[in-house]
């Protein structure tokens, strides 16, 4: 991925040649009959090693090799024109200046993601007061654990239990009277009815995958009650919840990851990722998954 180019002083008597009317910053878009542009807004901290921490980077080597223009914005001040605005800023709450510039765009994807904390996205959180007399789990609000914030902006809030460093440590409690007073009054962490999607002895959890139109889902099994990439045991394609579908549009994700389950019925959100990691490309058939999900950018360039 290109990095923005960063107009330099010219010499007097010289006109610049990137120098624009006032009228034509208010809408940041490429020149006409050149390739379209696409331009990915990250955090002004972010460094081009980070790059490989997300799957965006496997998505823009391919649309460069498709003849689209690949652009990376770091931080908004300074914009960048193009066609599209991909906000791709991986801070649980994304600042108001990062969204704030995709209206300077013709499009933009996750230009209306503001905050994806658990206490924000979860309708099954167990409060002091709740009446939930089954078993809790306890995670961080924060996505990742908060290790994002860490990364962009030296601080993961709250100060959080050592043994809570990833998902894989989110703890199982029989009932919410369990829980250790001092993870109860920690602020960075919620307390959520645990509803597991069984299927005989093993666990489930659901992976639902898109950009624009394009979209898969996997329901993948474990043989452990928090399932994550190491503890699968097999998967297989299934089709998307009506009702995953309806919470996308309210939260206003264009592009992204749910994690979900189906518990007596009914479609429960755990995890809503705006910025997901890269997928491990061993086969043909992952390599296919790529190149129709990078076919997804369609849907936002005019």
């Amino acid at each position: 991925m290109q990095e923005p180019h960063i107009p330099q002083p010219t010499p007097r008597g010289r006109k610049s040649a990137v120098r624009r009317p006032p009228q034509r910053r208010r809408q940041a878009a490429a020149k006409p009959g050149t390739k379209k542009r696409i331009v990915i807004l990250v955090h002004e901290n972010s460094k081009p090693q980070h790059r490989g921490l997300y799957f965006i980077a496997q998505l823009a080597m391919l649309w460069a090799r498709r003849s689209l223009e690949i652009r990376v914005m770091r931080g908004p001040v300074r914009r960048v024109p193009g066609d599209v605005l991909f906000v791709h800023v991986d801070l649980s709450r994304v600042p108001e200046p990062y969204l704030a510039v995709a209206a300077h765009y013709p499009a933009s994807v996750n230009g209306r993601v503001r905050d994806i904390r658990k206490s924000v996205i979860s309708r099954h959180l167990v409060g002091r007061d709740s009446d939930w007399d089954g078993p809790v789990i306890v995670k961080t609000d924060l996505n990742c654990a908060g290790l994002p914030e860490n990364r962009y902006t030296g601080t993961r809030g709250p100060g959080l239990p050592w043994k809570l460093r990833t998902s894989n440590d989110y703890p199982i409690f029989a009932h919410r009277s369990e829980v250790p007073l001092k993870l109860l009054r920690n602020p960075g962490l919620v307390v959520e009815k645990f509803l597991p999607e069984r299927a005989g002895e093993s666990y489930c959890l659901r992976s639902y995958n898109f950009l624009g139109d394009v979209e898969d889902c996997f329901l993948v099994y474990s043989e452990k009650p928090v399932v994550n990439m190491a503890s699968i045991t097999r998967m297989e394609k299934t089709d998307v919840h009506p009702e995953i579908r309806r919470l996308r549009e309210e939260l206003g994700f264009d592009y992204g990851k749910f994690d979900y389950v189906v518990h007596d019925g009914k479609a429960i959100l755990l995890d809503a990722n705006k910025t997901p990691g890269p997928l491990p490309i061993s086969d043909r058939s992952q390599m296919e998954m790529l190149r129709r999900r990078a076919d997804g950018i369609r849907s936002f360039l005019r």
